[in-house]
């Protein structure tokens, strides 16, 4: 797999589109100019929210304004993230930080002049305006929150707080990416400076000395920072559980249900499922220990990959095998997949100062655009395949849906992208023409529901218990996460890892706290999927029409009726156990092809 030094090296078919957004800097500070100017039109509708054709220009404006506030936005962080540390993008994000404040607090009157209005004149506004119905599901949903909006001059005052404050995750990325230097590692002979870009590759690979020197290099430097990243988010739960005093909830976790429209049983059942099936969750450890012909795990072994599905997949082959993975879902599903190539949607390729992450960003009535980092490996292909279940999507949200509503809830928004990598895993295991190529995928899948199911309620349960220990007025400090994290750790794994003084380190390296109770979604998320898929490839006509149909859906509706439309109710524990008999059975499958011969 070629590397590259910087982003220059990179050919540009493997580079992202932003001219999607903005052909050049001068377009996007003209529509910086224009977003401003249009902010400032907002005064012009304040006191006049319960006027029915006032609100409906109001709506309009706010539409329109978000759109191009969007755009910038995608426009800015993907330069920022392609290339940490330079300053122009630097400032370029503040800048719009500026922006984004000046639009929030042009509009605060909004939404307490809505609130302000009794159920009768609430009604009234749909009957004296018709056209105001495309918004009903939008106002719905703020006036809803009615008891947890402020008085005008609160709300502005919180606004620009929150402004002035909100660069947690960005701070926490920044040292994690860009400002620390985690040493240098010989590979076959090659020299490899370690970042957090290439740092799981280097822990997946079978030369155990390589595992156990990044392991060491890396997590004994962010072991040095861990006081700094500590108190980030420590400041981070404190402001997080402030704010929902302020707004009249009991904690931040009782806002995030009511914001989410969930109900506390469907986590409640869903981690009743995954701790009374910790055997399972731990089996995948004594796997792992098994193939390195180890009683346990050290450490730095968790994410070895024991089996190669081949030497090197290129890009354009991952491309193929997806495209083909996919086809069950139908024509105009592939057709969907193939423009994220034509438009050059993903960028691909890794370097030093590039943002470690993966993601799929979008805005309404655009092409969204998707980070990662390729390395020619079987996981690589998976990750362009859970980006694209985004980004398509999105697409079939803007075939049929006003730019309002082309957005979803995290708690249903990962279902595509998990179905996709499904599969994915049920084509490559069909297909697969060696004994250790099915063993590949079989342990790649494996890998992704421990990821996503067990390990995101391991650190969806740790969020709630840091939160709470906040609220009942201690703080948060590395020693307090070390132990945290520890503890799950040997719940989740057993004694099937060996666990050291730097296993306690990983919390540092998680800017998924920095956005409350994210990970449990990945959880709830891969069990839909786990529960829709198999009877897709079965033959199911009725839920591939089911998927279509919830593909088309996005804020117009809640996230139980999204998944109701799927035919799953996710408060039933059932749900999630389906996920656990799954993953049971690929443990199965995996012993039973191992005792095979060639």
């Amino acid at each position: 797999m070629q590397t590259y030094q910087n982003r220059n090296e990179v050919p540009v078919k493997y580079k992202w589109n932003t001219e999607l957004y903005f052909k050049n800097e001068e377009e996007y500070q003209a529509a910086y100019q224009k977003c401003q100017q249009q902010i400032a039109l907002f005064k012009n509708y304040q006191n006049h929210i319960k006027n029915p054709q006032k609100l409906y220009e109001f709506l309009n404006l706010l539409v329109d304004v978000n759109k191009i506030e969007g755009c910038l936005e995608v426009y800015a962080m993907a330069l920022d993230d392609q290339e940490l540390g330079i300053p122009e993008n630097a400032a370029r994000l503040g800048a719009l930080e500026d922006l984004i404040c000046q639009f929030e607090v042009s509009t605060n009157f909004f939404r307490s002049e809505l609130l302000k209005l009794s159920k009768e004149e609430y009604a009234s506004l749909f009957s004296s305006e018709p056209k105001l119905e495309e918004y009903r599901a939008f106002l719905d949903d703020i006036y809803r929150t009615k008891e947890h909006v402020l008085s005008d001059q609160e709300e502005i005052l919180l606004t620009e707080m929150l402004s002035a404050v909100n660069d947690y995750e960005s701070t926490a990325s920044n040292l994690l990416n860009q400002e620390n230097n985690y040493g240098k590692i010989k590979v076959n002979g090659e020299t490899i400076l370690i970042s957090s870009t290439n740092y799981r590759k280097l822990k997946r690979g079978k030369d155990a000395t390589v595992r156990k020197k990044a392991y060491q290099s890396f997590e004994k430097v962010i072991m040095q920072y861990a006081g700094t990243v500590a108190s980030l988010l420590n400041s981070y739960v404190k402001l997080d559980e402030k704010t929902a005093k302020i707004r009249h909830f009991s904690g931040s976790w009782e806002e995030y249900l009511f914001s989410s429209k969930l109900t506390d049983k469907i986590f409640r059942s869903l981690t009743d499922t995954v701790f009374r099936n910790l055997d399972s969750a731990q089996e995948f450890y004594r796997m792992k220990a098994k193939g390195l012909n180890q009683k346990y795990l050290n450490a730095f072994d968790t994410d070895v990959v024991l089996h190669s599905y081949k030497q090197e997949i290129s890009i354009e082959e991952a491309t193929t095998m997806i495209r083909e993975a996919i086809k069950p879902l139908g024509e105009e599903y592939v057709k969907k997949f193939d423009e994220i190539s034509k438009k050059r949607c993903i960028d691909y390729c890794q370097y030093k100062g590039k943002w470690s992450g993966g993601y799929c960003v979008s805005i309404p009535d655009y092409m969204p655009l998707i980070l990662m980092s390729y390395h020619g490996d079987l996981n690589s292909v998976f990750t362009i395949a859970h980006e694209c279940g985004h980004h398509v999507h999105h697409q079939f949200m803007m075939d049929v849906l006003p730019a309002e509503y082309q957005s979803n809830e995290r708690i249903v928004t990962e279902i595509p992208s998990l179905s996709n990598e499904l599969l994915l895993y049920f084509y490559l295991i069909k297909h697969a023409k060696t004994k250790e190529e099915k063993l590949s995928v079989i342990e790649k899948v494996m890998d992704t529901i421990n990821n996503n199911f067990f390990d995101a309620v391991r650190e969806g349960f740790m969020e709630e218990e840091m939160h709470q220990y906040v609220r009942e007025g201690n703080t948060i400090t590395k020693d307090y996460m070390r132990e945290l994290t520890l503890k799950s750790y040997e719940q989740f794994m057993g004694d099937a890892v060996k666990l050291d003084k730097l296993s306690g380190n990983s919390w540092a390296r998680r800017t998924h706290y920095y956005d409350s109770f994210y990970l449990y979604s990945y959880a709830v998320n891969i069990s839909v999927a786990c529960n829709i898929v198999p009877k897709i490839l079965d033959g199911d006509t009725e839920m591939l029409q089911k998927y279509i149909k919830f593909l088309q859906t996005g804020t117009n509706v809640s996230p139980m009726e999204a998944a109701a439309i799927l035919g799953i109710d996710l408060e039933d524990e059932k749900v999630y156990q389906t996920t656990v008999d799954f993953y049971n059975s690929l443990v199965q499958e995996y012993y039973k092809i191992l005792e095979e011969g060639e």
